[in-house]
């Protein structure tokens, strides 16, 4: 089972002319898998079916995640392209984020030199 830690990174647009404005939304996730399910949770969230109709995309012929993750994949520029600014007006990023571990002899070596500070100042006091 994948361990690693993933940031699932949504980014919203909103495509104004006079006041364009952003908001990010950032989930931690457990997994490559179930980052990418959140990640596909994200577009279908935003993406309503009945909108690819303004769009010349091509749906997939089965309904799955595998296949709904592709067509996002594959057409999210198409979709949420925006009208006023140069960005898309909806992403999604998956990064994966460097974990860091620590033990406790790590934590009994590094007190080793407060202790032996306080040992030191208990003496001459």
């Amino acid at each position: 089972m994948d361990k690693d830690v993933y940031v699932v990174v949504s980014t919203s647009i909103i495509d104004c002319y006079k006041r364009s404005s952003t908001d990010v939304r950032t989930e931690h996730v457990v997994g490559y898998d179930n980052a990418r399910r959140h990640a596909l949770l994200q577009y279908l969230e935003e993406f309503e079916p009945e909108d690819v109709s303004y769009y010349d995309v091509e749906l997939p012929e089965t309904i799955n995640i595998d296949e709904m993750w592709e067509f996002f994949q594959n057409n999210a520029e198409t979709l949420f392209e925006g009208e006023y600014i140069n960005d898309p007006r909806f992403r999604v990023e998956i990064e994966r984020v460097e974990t860091t571990y620590t033990t406790p002899g790590d934590l009994t070596a590094a007190l080793g030199a407060w202790q032996e500070y306080v040992e030191e100042n208990e003496t001459e006091a």
